[in-house]
C-alpha cells in the first residue's frame, strides 16, 4: 500500500485549502495519487501546481478549536500563534522576527468592542 502522505489526495488539497475548480480538476484529470517526488518534472505552471508546489513539506499544527498554532513552510519559516477564548490571533510570531500583539477587548456578553484601531459601539442583541 502506498504512503499517502507522498502523494496527492483529495483530502490533502482540502487540508491545503484547494477550491472546489482545483479539486475537480485533479479528480477528472486522474491527478489524484501523483507522487509529490515528481512535482519538479512538471512544465510550466498554474494556479493548481503552484498549490501543490507551495504546500509540500508544510507543517500545521492546530489547537483543540482547529486554529493554526505553528506552521512551518518548505523553505524553513516558521509561525507561531496564539488565540484568546473567541478564536481572534493575540499573539503572532515568525522565524523572521516579526512579532505583534491585538489588543482586544470584549462586552460582557461577549460581543467584540476593540480589535486594535477598531472601536465598535455595543448594540442591543
Amino acid at each position: 500500500m502506498m504512503n499517502t502522505n507522498n502523494i496527492l489526495t483529495v483530502e490533502w488539497l482540502e487540508k491545503n485549502n484547494a477550491c472546489k475548480k482545483h479539486i475537480d480538476f485533479a479528480v477528472k484529470n486522474k491527478l489524484i495519487g501523483f507522487p509529490f517526488d515528481k512535482i519538479k518534472s512538471i512544465k510550466g505552471s498554474s494556479k493548481f501546481i503552484e498549490l501543490i508546489k507551495s504546500n509540500i513539506n508544510v507543517t500545521r499544527d492546530y489547537d483543540s478549536n482547529n486554529n493554526l498554532i505553528y506552521f512551518n513552510d518548505s523553505n524553513g519559516k516558521e509561525s507561531w500563534k496564539e488565540y484568546d477564548e473567541h478564536g481572534n490571533v493575540i499573539h503572532c510570531k515568525d522565524s523572521n522576527g516579526k512579532e505583534y500583539y491585538n489588543v482586544i477587548e470584549y462586552y460582557n456578553d461577549g460581543q467584540l468592542k476593540k480589535f486594535n484601531d477598531l472601536e465598535i459601539p455595543w448594540f442591543e442583541k
